[in-house]
């Protein structure tokens, strides 16, 4: 599921604090997005993102590649 949030860095925090796993913090993306992948305490993962705060993440982005090919 992706949703589309206007604070990514903040519920990112609400996350951590919450026990949730961050599969991947929020990330630059090349389409404008600033992107986060969590699984919550239930094993569901979400993709969320708002607007960019800046240049491309080439790290995130490589991260972001392995979770989309090997779901990790």
């Amino acid at each position: 599921m992706s949703l589309f949030i206007d604070d990514p860095d903040a519920l990112h925090e609400e996350y951590k604090q919450s026990g949730a796993i961050v599969r991947m913090p929020p990330t630059n993306m090349p389409w404008n997005v600033r992107e986060m992948n969590v699984e919550d305490l239930d094993g569901h993962r979400l993709r969320m993102g708002g607007h960019a705060t800046g240049p491309v993440d080439e790290e995130g982005l490589k991260q972001f590649q392995q979770i989309e090919q090997f779901g990790t």
